[in-house]
């Protein structure tokens, strides 16, 4: 990837096959999706502790029920990782670490 349309198309292929989840989940009182990689190059960047730190974070601020966190393979962009897509907003942060959690809830 070397442009922004790249990177928005990426982005709208994404959107697209999410969407029947995304509906589902919202009927069941889901918001947002944080998805983050678990693929072989995140996951020795962290991105399991990432998961965790998730999980934890949004629990002790009683939003684990309409925040959902998703592990995901690889999305093809290993030298960005570990990444994280907020959906339905379609924020993306790359080189994301631990404790970059906490400041990603709170934007």
């Amino acid at each position: 990837m070397k442009t922004m349309e790249q990177l928005d198309q990426i982005r709208a292929e994404i959107t697209a096959q999410l969407a029947p989840r995304f509906a589902q989940d919202q009927a069941a009182g889901v918001q947002r999706h944080i998805m983050v990689c678990a693929g072989t190059g995140c996951t020795s960047s962290k991105s399991l502790e990432i998961i965790d730190r998730f999980n934890t974070e949004l629990e002790a601020r009683g939003i684990s029920d309409t925040n959902r966190v998703v592990r995901t393979g690889c999305f093809g962009l290993c030298a960005l990782g570990p990444v994280v897509l907020i959906y339905p907003e379609g924020i993306f942060y790359s080189h994301v670490t631990p404790e970059d959690v906490t400041e990603i809830i709170e934007e």
